[in-house]
């Protein structure tokens, strides 16, 4: 909500579509899903923080890493933050073999910037193998027997529509229910 995905996607010069599922849209076996994840709103965005007993004042030490050649996305980052929260966010900034192992280390700031491509097509693949509690890739420690029923559900459904309305399910606990992620945007480009 404190993002806005649009103008960081356009700041950032680079061939991208901002996104708010962490699976890209052209990954999902049945098109793109309908609305999931948060759209720009800063006002909901502060309404929500100062509900759950946040301010300004109390969001201090609030700190994202990100290795040399994010320094720029970064720094969007903290901008939008400043300008749409009124909050500070110290930026930490490591060399890509240090920023490795801090993330491995598994003692991580608040927040921290990484991108995942797709080793194959399916949602699969960004869900369980990046988020699934016992992935070695779950940098986050991120653990929920629900979404883990999901993603197991849905890689043995047979039926494709079934599959990606599991994997929706899914998805909609990992950016929007738990907020583990905050999907910024997508490469337009394909590789192959």
């Amino acid at each position: 909500m404190a993002l806005d995905r649009q103008a960081i996607a356009r700041e950032t010069g680079a061939d991208v579509q901002a996104a708010t599922t962490f699976t890209p849209d052209t990954i999902w076996p049945q098109g793109p899903p309908g609305k999931v994840g948060f759209e720009y709103d800063p006002d909901r965005a502060r309404a929500t923080l100062a509900e759950a007993g946040y301010s300004a004042e109390v969001l201090t030490d609030i700190q994202l890493i990100a290795s040399t050649g994010r320094r720029q996305l970064a720094e969007i980052l903290v901008r939008n933050w400043q300008q749409s929260l009124a909050i500070n966010v110290e930026l930490i900034i490591l060399p890509w073999a240090e920023y490795q192992e801090r993330l491995h280390s598994r003692e991580l700031p608040h927040m921290y910037l990484l991108a995942w491509y797709a080793d194959y097509s399916s949602p699969y693949n960004f869900l369980a193998d990046v988020f699934h509690s016992g992935s070695f890739e779950n940098r986050a420690g991120f653990a929920d027997a629900t979404y883990d029923d999901l993603l197991a559900q849905a890689a043995l459904e047979e039926d494709e529509s079934e599959a990606q309305e599991l994997y929706l399910c899914a998805e909609r606990i990992l950016v929007e229910e738990q907020a583990v992620v905050v999907p910024l945007y997508y490469y337009s480009v394909v590789l192959e």
